[in-house]
């Protein structure tokens, strides 16, 4: 789901409707855009106003029981993992984390020499893998980007969910 910082989002009725329903709490995704040639992706308003924009998510989530999940995409305000780092402490709620998506990461830096970093950035934060499958959803498995960072987090300790998000969601 993605909310323009233009028009601020009504939360409350959507969370009613996806409040928990299991044991264990849904991830709520959120990436940011924003139309405005002054608020690209690193700017120096970008984050205060990404921020002040997710806060009244986070409480209202929290209400509901519910994890925030920072989406990098790209086109956004968060196209690096590192963005949506950066955000989750500047918003500083234990429920507000981020999602490693494979294929932002791979179309913005993609350099295994690199993965490390990232994984050791994202890691304490980390609600969600996210992956976007190219062609039919049931062949996400074989995704080259997937294959390279699944094992790396497993090997360090991560048992997190894998998000498909169709191309464009």
């Amino acid at each position: 789901m993605s909310f323009d910082l233009r028009r601020p989002p009504e939360i409350s009725e959507l969370l009613t409707m996806l409040s928990p329903q299991a044991s264990r709490s849904p991830l709520f995704l959120v990436s940011l855009v924003s139309h405005d040639a002054h608020d690209k992706a690193g700017t120096p308003r970008a984050m205060p106003a990404a921020a002040a924009c997710v806060a009244p998510i986070a409480e209202a989530a929290k209400q509901f029981g519910m994890n925030v999940t920072l989406a990098p995409r790209l086109g956004t305000w968060l196209e690096h993992p590192q963005d949506a780092v950066r955000l989750a402490m500047r918003v500083n709620k234990r429920h507000v984390g981020v999602a490693l998506d494979c294929n932002a990461w791979q179309q913005t830096d993609g350099r295994d020499e690199g993965l490390p970093d990232v994984l050791r950035l994202v890691l304490p934060k980390l609600n969600a893998m996210t992956l976007s499958p190219h062609g039919d959803l049931a062949s996400w498995r074989d995704d080259e980007t997937y294959k390279r960072i699944a094992p790396r987090l497993a090997a360090q300790g991560w048992r997190g969910p894998v998000v498909l998000r169709p191309t464009g969601a």
